[in-house]
C-alpha cells in the first residue's frame, strides 16, 4: 500500500511538470473515484442485508429441508 500510494504522488508530479494534470481534471478524477467507491460500498451493504434477511427469514433452512424431502435414505 506504500508503493503504491508513493506511485500515485509521483504519478502526480509528473502530470502536474508536464502540464497534462491541471486541478481541475484531478478534481474530476477524485469526484469520479469517489462515485465509483459508493457504487462498490453500496453494493457490499446491500449484499450485507439480503444475507441478515436470509438468515432472518431462516429460508436457507428452509430450502434443505425442502430439498431433504425429495431424497429418501
Amino acid at each position: 500500500t506504500e508503493s503504491a500510494a508513493v506511485a500515485a504522488l509521483v504519478t502526480c508530479r509528473i502530470g502536474f511538470a508536464n502540464g497534462e494534470l491541471t486541478l481541475a481534471k484531478s478534481w474530476s478524477a477524485a469526484c469520479r473515484a469517489a462515485m465509483v467507491s459508493a457504487n462498490i460500498l453500496f453494493l457490499v451493504a446491500t449484499a450485507g442485508l439480503l444475507g441478515w434477511v436470509l438468515i432472518f427469514e431462516q429460508i436457507p433452512m428452509h430450502l434443505a429441508a425442502g430439498v431433504q424431502s425429495l431424497t429418501t435414505d
